[in-house]
């Protein structure tokens, strides 16, 4: 728990020219919810083809996602 992966897909990695592919998912349904609000808020900031994230995520009665940035790990 509390781990999520953003990662795109381009030509080097057998898709047609000219077609890319995003994958969002986390551990959990709140993880992957996490990844999202970060592709929506800070897409033009991420770097490289692999983003692995760190979420913080609330244990609360709601299941509710932290309001604070997923911490980031870059690979290439």
């Amino acid at each position: 728990p509390g781990k999520a992966i953003i990662k795109l897909f381009d030509e080097t990695d057998g898709m047609a020219s000219g077609k890319v592919a995003l994958l969002v998912a986390g551990y959990s349904a709140e993880d992957t919810r996490a990844a999202t609000a970060v592709v929506a808020e800070m897409g033009d900031e991420l770097v490289g083809k692999e983003v692995v994230l760190t979420t913080s995520i609330s244990t609360s009665t709601s299941a509710k996602h932290s309001a604070s940035r997923p911490q980031q790990t870059r690979t290439t």
